[in-house]
């Protein structure tokens, strides 16, 4: 049993190194035609020729978000959903990557950015539909297999590069997910506990919920490297169930990647899927209990009232 380790900005728990999974040559082949005018990538293209092989770009990233924002697709789900099972409520567990801040087209420009430089797939930038399919709430150790299956090293020597990029941009980029402190709110006025469950690096955690004021909200934060199997293996959320000693029947999560949905499922607990930057139909085959735009679609507070009027949570606690 691996111990917890307290940190200076928040908890840590510490276990086993995660192993790398070798991935086949032939599963890094590419589809080698450009995406069409309509898709993020296209747009991205049309304002940074750098990426249609001519010399100069000038490029703004908030087109580019915005391009990639519009690339995802809302739930468009009609059934009923409640979470009235799990009362009372105990505890809500955090992704953070996407589900706590608007993080995906900051990642999926960095990767434009630099694939090419080395290479990957012929020199031509993967679209958004590889970027969710592929990268999206990975852990780098897992993007570092995929991307170097024979050069383990050189890969985490290329992740490192690409989140030096993404803090670099993020800086100024990064923008909560719409509706976040609203539902932060409401998880302090019933005083529930509350955990961090990411695969991102320890300085991307560190730096995003900084950024975000949300230093002092999490009582824990759990990192996938630090677990014996990251997402979307369940050891993160059961590591989190145990330092916050709280039970699965009376916790839910929020997640917004596949990886990440999958590992919540896989630890038994009810998980929220927010389609802030993964297509509905692809975040559906991992099973969440119902999927949300962001953290003001009305769904999720009919869900939330719900609980409020079955007594299904403790109002005011410390």
């Amino acid at each position: 049993m691996c111990q917890p380790v307290r940190r200076s900005f928040t908890h840590f728990s510490f276990c086993a190194t995660l192993i790398p999974r070798k991935i086949p040559s032939s599963s890094l082949a590419l589809p080698r035609t450009r995406p069409g005018p309509g898709s993020a990538l296209g747009f991205l293209r049309s304002i940074n020729p750098r990426l249609s092989g001519e010399n100069h770009y000038n490029i703004s990233l908030p087109k580019i978000c915005g391009a990639y924002q519009k690339m995802t697709i809302s739930s468009g789900e009609s059934s009923t959903c409640s979470l009235s099972q799990l009362a009372p409520l105990e505890a809500v567990l955090f992704d953070v990557d996407g589900t706590l801040c608007d993080s995906d087209p900051i990642h999926f420009y960095a990767f434009c950015e630099l694939l090419p430089k080395i290479g990957f797939n012929g020199g031509i930038p993967i679209d958004e539909e590889f970027y969710s399919k592929n990268f999206a709430g990975k852990h780098n150790d897992e993007i570092a297999s995929f991307l170097f299956p024979d050069d383990f090293e050189r890969g985490l020597k290329f992740c490192e590069e690409k989140e030096d990029m993404f803090r670099r941009l993020a800086e100024e980029q990064l923008k909560p997910v719409n509706g976040l402190y609203k539902v932060i709110k409401w998880v302090e006025d019933r005083g529930l506990k509350r955990a961090a469950v990411t695969n991102a690096p320890k300085p991307n955690a560190e730096f995003m919920i900084s950024t975000l004021g949300l230093t002092d909200f999490f009582h824990t934060v759990i990192l996938g490297s630090d677990c014996e199997h990251a997402k979307p293996f369940p050891d993160a959320y059961l590591k989190a169930l145990e330092i916050l000693n709280i039970s699965k029947d009376h916790t839910f999560i929020f997640e917004d990647s596949v990886s990440g949905i999958k590992a919540g499922v896989a630890a038994g607990m009810p998980v929220i899927g927010l389609t802030t930057g993964n297509p509905a139909p692809m975040l559906m085959e991992a099973k969440p209990t119902f999927l949300i735009k962001d953290y003001e679609d009305p769904k999720l507070w009919a869900v939330l009232e719900e609980l409020d009027s079955i007594g299904g949570v403790k109002k005011g606690a410390a």
